[in-house]
């Protein structure tokens, strides 16, 4: 049988051409128009989003993220940059959104912050790039507060600050008591696996003790480093002085303990996130840090 062309078919009008075929057609389109798309929850979406975030980011001294590796995400993308570009500005913004509705949500769940509970929505605004951001402080109060009924443990890495070099970093395991209703150094005899998810703190200190810290309080070291931090990227909103009392009196407080860039002699804290015992060890592991417990 004979096999006409497509200009043969158009031709005998047996085919009508679509002019509308030959505009621009975007990722979107293109999912749509072929049946590629398919549902996700949003657990999946947040935890994938996380990986790729966190798996194509540079890393500096403390563990900092400084920014994305785009050449590489390109590469294992197959995409340019342009829509590797687009996928990472949507990327932190569902995640940004995502992180604020967790806060609020486990805000509700915990026992005698119904008024801080209520507020939280009002201290929710958008930052220069339109992402949904909360106060550092008011979120780092809550999920500390969540920790401590979650029995999820604190690893700290301290970075010691001697006649302008680093010493060699140290890794120190905390976990809530209930009896003390404080965060205390975890013993030898306590069993915890490597593959429990921890919050990891990075800082650097001027001090010889991990007791100065723990005489203090964990608690009270990592609060007072958040509020002297900036709140917000942008404008500050006016519901915020609401909770300006506090925040004043933990920041004088941080300057006097030595918890902040002005004063960084007990704890400064660098960098906060979260990932399991293992994978931080490891990682840590490369610049020799020691895990030590009580």
């Amino acid at each position: 049988e004979k096999i006409l062309s497509f200009s043969e078919l158009i031709k005998n009008k047996q085919c009508k051409y679509n002019k509308a075929l030959d505009k621009s057609e975007t990722l979107y389109d293109f999912i749509n128009t072929h049946h590629l798309g398919f549902e996700v929850t949003e657990t999946t979406l947040y935890l994938t989003q996380s990986i790729i975030l966190m798996r194509y980011s540079k890393r500096v001294s403390f563990g900092v993220s400084l920014a994305i590796e785009y050449e590489e995400l390109m590469k294992a993308m197959d995409a340019s940059q342009t829509a590797v570009r687009k996928f990472i500005k949507n990327f932190q913004f569902t995640l940004a959104k995502q992180s604020c509705e967790f806060i609020c949500s486990i805000c509700r769940e915990i026992p005698g912050q119904s008024q801080l509970a209520e507020i939280l929505r009002y201290l929710e605004i958008n930052d220069a790039h339109k992402r949904r951001v909360l106060p550092c402080y008011e979120a780092t109060k809550i999920i500390l507060l969540h920790m401590q009924t979650s029995q999820i443990p604190i690893l700290l890495v301290t970075h010691k600050q001697k006649n302008n070099t680093t010493e060699t970093p140290k890794s120190f395991l905390f976990l809530f008591s209930q009896k003390k209703n404080e965060f205390e150094l975890c013993h030898n005899n306590q069993r915890i696996s490597l593959e429990t998810s921890c919050l990891i703190i990075h800082g650097s200190t001027q001090s010889d003790s991990i007791q100065s810290i723990i005489k203090v309080g964990l608690t009270t070291v990592i609060l007072s480093n958040m509020s002297k931090h900036p709140q917000y990227r942008a404008k500050v909103p006016k519901i915020m002085e609401v909770r300006e009392k506090e925040l004043i009196e933990m920041q004088h407080l941080a300057e006097s303990l030595g918890c902040c860039i002005e004063n960084p002699t007990l704890f400064f804290l660098k960098h906060i996130y979260s990932d399991t015992l293992k994978n931080e060890l490891r990682r840590v592991g490369s610049y020799s840090a020691t895990l030590e417990m009580a």
